[in-house]
C-alpha cells in the first residue's frame, strides 16, 4: 500500500513522505489552518466550558465533591463494595478500551479496514486528510456527549465520558509503536477478534465508548418507533459503504468479515464459552430415566406436567441441563431405558445454579 502522508501542523512547512520532504500543497495548508482553529476551539471549550462550568460549578460546588464524593463514595461506596465491584468495572473498562484501540491502530488503520462507528469514520478521514483517528474520536464524540448530557442527564454519560477519553488517549499513545507486518486477511481476523474482546469487556462493565452506540440511543429518543439496534445497523452500514467508496469493494468485504468476527467474540465475552445442553425427554418410563440421571450422572432433573394432544394422555416431561460432554451419557440412558422415547436437545448459552456458574 502507499505510504500515508504525515499531517503537518505548520502552515508554512513541508510534509514527509517515503521519498523525503516536499512542500505542502494548498489543500494541506488549508487543512492545517482548519485543524488549528478546531484544536484551539476544543482547548477553549476545555478551558472555559468544561473547567469553569463542569469542574468549578457542577463538580466541586454543587454535587460531586460535596454530596456525591463525600457522602456517597467514601461513606457508602467504599465501605459497601467499591474495591470488589467498581474496581472490577474500572479494570474491564480500561482493558476493553485498550484492546479496542490496539485493534484500530495495529490492524484496521494500516489496511484502511472501515468497520463502522466513529473509529471507522476516523480511519476513512485519516486516509483522506492525514489527521489521526484519536483526533476524530474527540471531534465526533464531544458534541454527542454534550447532547446526551442535556437530554439524558450527566449520570447517563458518566462511564461513556471516561471510556471515550481513554480510547482517544490510548489511540494517541499507540501511535509511537510500529505496526506489525500483518496482511489484509490476518488484520481482518485478528482485528475483529481484538475489537470484539474490547467491546465485550466494555459492555461487561456496563459502559460504552460513545460514537454510533450513543448516537443510536439519542436518535431512538426522537424516532421512537425504530429500535436502537436497527438505528445502529443503519449508521454502521453507512460508514462501511463510505469505506467502500473511499477505498475499494475488496476492503469493504474484509470489513464485513471483521465485523462478523467482532460480533461473535462480543457474544462469547458477554455470554461465556461454557455452553451447556438442555434435554427435554418424553417417555412412558420417565421415572426410571430420571432416577438414572440423578444417581448415575449426579445431575438434577425436573418433571414437567405434559399432555399428548393426540392420545390425550398425561405424561411427565423431563428437563435436565448438562455439559456438552454429558449429553452423550443422557442419550445413552434414554436409549437403554426406552428406545421409543422422544428427546429434544437444545443449546444453552449460560446456566447459573448448583453444578454450574454461580451468581455474582
Amino acid at each position: 500500500m502507499r505510504g500515508k502522508r504525515v499531517f503537518s501542523y505548520k502552515v508554512a512547512g513541508a510534509a514527509r513522505t517515503r521519498k523525503g520532504l516536499r512542500p505542502l500543497t494548498l489543500w494541506e495548508t488549508a487543512s492545517a489552518v482548519s485543524f488549528g482553529k478546531i484544536f484551539s476551539g476544543f482547548i477553549g471549550f476545555i478551558r472555559k466550558g468544561f473547567m469553569n462550568g463542569f469542574i468549578k460549578k457542577g463538580f466541586i460546588k454543587k454535587g460531586f465533591i460535596k454530596n456525591g464524593f463525600k457522602n456517597g463514595f467514601i461513606k457508602n461506596g467504599f465501605k459497601n463494595g467499591f474495591i470488589k465491584e467498581d474496581l472490577l468495572v474500572f479494570v474491564f473498562s480500561v482493558l476493553g478500551v485498550l484492546a479496542l484501540a490496539a485493534s484500530v491502530k495495529f490492524f484496521y488503520s494500516p489496511h484502511s479496514i472501515v468497520t463502522g462507528g466513529v473509529t471507522g469514520l476516523g480511519i476513512a478521514l485519516e486516509s483522506l486528510l492525514g489527521v489521526p483517528v484519536w483526533f476524530w474520536n474527540i471531534v465526533f464524540n464531544v458534541p454527542l456527549l454534550i447532547w446526551s448530557a442535556r437530554i439524558k442527564g450527566v449520570r447517563f454519560i458518566g462511564k461513556t465520558v471516561f471510556c471515550t477519553a481513554a480510547l482517544s488517549f490510548f489511540l494517541y499513545m499507540l501511535e509511537f509503536i510500529p505496526n506489525p507486518n500483518a496482511d489484509l486477511v490476518l488484520s481482518s481476523v485478528f482485528g475483529g477478534a481484538l475489537s470484539g474482546l474490547g467491546v465485550g469487556l466494555v459492555f461487561r462493565a456496563k459502559a460504552s465508548t460513545g460514537g454510533s452506540d450513543l448516537l443510536s440511543v439519542l436518535i431512538s429518543g426522537v424516532v421512537k418507533h425504530v429500535s436502537v439496534s436497527r438505528i445502529l445497523f443503519v449508521i454502521d452500514s453507512v460508514v462501511v459503504i463510505l469505506g467502500i467508496y473511499v477505498f475499494s469493494f475488496e476492503i469493504g468485504l474484509y470489513s464485513i468479515m471483521s465485523i462478523y468476527i467482532s460480533s461473535k467474540v462480543v457474544e462469547y465475552v458477554l455470554e461465556g464459552l461454557n455452553f451447556s445442553k438442555a434435554a427435554f425427554i418424553i417417555s412412558s418410563k420417565s421415572d426410571e430415566i430420571a432416577d438414572k440421571i440423578l444417581h448415575t450422572m449426579d445431575r438434577g432433573v425436573t418433571g414437567l406436567a405434559g399432555t399428548g394432544m393426540y392420545t390425550r394422555a398425561g405424561k411427565t416431561v423431563l428437563l435436565t441441563v448438562v455439559s456438552m460432554k454429558e449429553i452423550v451419557s443422557v442419550k445413552e440412558i434414554v436409549k437403554e431405558t426406552d428406545s421409543c422415547a422422544f428427546i429434544i436437545v437444545a443449546d444453552v448459552r449460560e446456566v447459573f445454579g448448583e453444578g454450574f456458574n454461580t451468581f455474582g
